[in-house]
C-alpha cells in the first residue's frame, strides 16, 4: 500500500512535537552574518588600490623584456600563476616582475 501521509522536507514537527524556532533563528543568524563577511571581504579586494593586471602572453613578454617562450615555458611547469577564462590565457604582469625578481637566474654554460 501506498503512505499517503507526507511531510515536507525541513517542515516543523506535528504540533504536539516540540520545535526550536530559536535554534534554527540563530543557525540562519550565523549564515547570514558568514556570508555577510565574505561579501566584505570580496568587496574589499574588488576595491584594492593594487588590482591584478591581467595580460597576454605576448604583452607579458614586451613589459618584462623575456620571450613568450620563457614565459609559457614557467606557465607550464607551473612555476608562475596563470588566470585562465575557457581558452584564453592571462598573466598578472605585476606579479611576475616580483617572481622575476625573487627566482634565481639561470645561465646556460
Amino acid at each position: 500500500m501506498h503512505n499517503s501521509q507526507h511531510t515536507a522536507i525541513n517542515s516543523p514537527p506535528a504540533k504536539n512535537a516540540q520545535y526550536d524556532w530559536h535554534r534554527d533563528l540563530q543557525e540562519l543568524k550565523t549564515g547570514l552574518h558568514n556570508i555577510a563577511t565574505q561579501l566584505d571581504l570580496l568587496l574589499r579586494q574588488a576595491q584594492s588600490s593594487d588590482p591584478k593586471q591581467l595580460v597576454t602572453v605576448p604583452e607579458a613578454a614586451q613589459l618584462l623584456g623575456v620571450s613568450e617562450r620563457a614565459i609559457r615555458g614557467r606557465l607550464a611547469r607551473k612555476d608562475w600563476p596563470v588566470y585562465r577564462c575557457g581558452r584564453a590565457v592571462r598573466v598578472d604582469a605585476r606579479e611576475l616582475k616580483g617572481l622575476m625578481k625573487s627566482s634565481p637566474q639561470t645561465v646556460k654554460a
